[in-house]
């Protein structure tokens, strides 16, 4: 019981650097679902949301960014320049996701057409708000790159130890090209 309490209380680094990623995505759609919606002159969307109340459209405001990171996770985290080109696609999907899960949830039926579009409109007419989102995906994926580095480094480990208890026989036989692997 201990050893189950004592890894969720202590968390790895690769496993800190993922709770980071998701919470400071989570906070920032969030703050933008409010922002989109409470300050946008759209009085009736707290009439006809679900939810009826601020601290409703920011719970699924923070809800959708973080399903829409679980969803487009595998464009960020990849190291290189490579790398950030598909971070850069992936913020741009993740930022359409999230506006169409909050879309949804907030006003089911027009809200899945027209949460993407708002999004959207907003970085245009506020690049500000473009440049915060995006400032956010470089800092996520500069942390899945971290816990990748991280995952790949321990996979390797385990390998070389795995490797090593094996005869210098079935060493030299099966894992002459190793190093290619890594």
């Amino acid at each position: 019981m201990t050893k189950i309490f004592g890894q969720v209380f202590n968390p790895s680094r690769s496993a800190k650097a993922l709770a980071t990623a998701y919470a400071a995505i989570g906070a920032t759609s969030a703050g933008m679902t409010y922002l989109l919606t409470s300050h946008g002159g759209n009085v009736d969307v707290l009439a006809r949301s679900l939810f009826g109340t601020d601290a409703g459209l920011v719970m699924v405001g923070g809800l959708s960014g973080i399903i829409a990171l679980h969803i487009s996770r595998r464009w960020l985290g990849l190291s290189g320049w490579v790398g950030g080109a598909r971070a850069i696609f992936g913020g741009c999907v993740m930022a359409l996701v999230a506006a169409m899960i909050a879309g949804t949830l907030i006003a089911p039926l027009s809200g899945t057409f027209f949460a993407p579009i708002m999004v959207i409109a907003a970085f245009g007419m506020k690049p500000w708000l473009a440049v915060a989102w995006g400032l956010v995906v470089l800092m996520v994926h500069v942390l899945l790159v971290r816990r990748a580095n991280d995952m790949r480094r321990m996979t390797q480990l385990a390998d070389i130890a795995a490797v090593s208890q094996l005869s210098a026989l079935s060493q030299a036989q099966f894992y002459r090209k190793r190093n290619h692997l890594h």
